[in-house]
């Protein structure tokens, strides 16, 4: 009978390479699986980090052409405020007195107005000499509205420019 004994080992030992086979083949299986899942994210996420790298960079690429524009703008305005008090100075220093031309008269002087003489024709009055303080008031007026000008200008080409350069 001692064969049967050695059937019945035998027939264990096989039963137990099977499972064993079985599962180191399910152990070797999961790796696998996991592997190529792995590899899967790995290529997915270095495709996500190039892509965002690319938009990004193109985000960067805006910013700092839209950040030239702006200096460009900047000194821009800037060169037009220092022309425009240039101006102002320029036409002080040349005309140091301005003429309302519907008044007969001096307009601003402290006294009465002095009547012209009559004129032969149609030429009409030369007008009045505003005085001096008049006359600064109202370049000096003209030269603030002027900047406020500029500085609306210059708003608008930068955001015309922001406006172009987004999509």
């Amino acid at each position: 009978m001692p064969n049967v004994y050695f059937i019945g080992l035998f027939a264990v030992l096989i039963v137990s390479g099977l499972a064993g086979s079985y599962l180191k083949g399910r152990s070797d299986g999961t790796e696998i699986t996991r592997s190529a899942y792995a590899q899967r994210d790995t290529e997915a996420a270095a495709a996500y980090a190039a892509k965002e790298r690319e938009i990004t960079e193109a985000y960067r690429k805006k910013e700092t052409d839209w950040a030239k524009s702006f200096s460009e703008a900047s000194r821009k305005y800037q060169r037009e405020l220092d022309k425009n008090a240039t101006d102002y100075l320029t036409i002080l220093a040349t005309h140091p007195v301005l003429r309302d031309p519907g008044t007969a008269g001096q307009a601003c002087a402290g006294g009465p107005a002095s009547t012209p003489a009559p004129s032969s024709g149609r030429n009409g009055s030369a007008g009045a000499i505003l005085s001096g303080e008049a006359t600064t008031f109202l370049l000096g007026l003209a030269t603030e509205a002027d900047s406020v000008v500029l500085q609306l200008t210059a708003c608008q080409t930068v955001l015309e420019t922001e406006r172009r350069a987004t999509p």
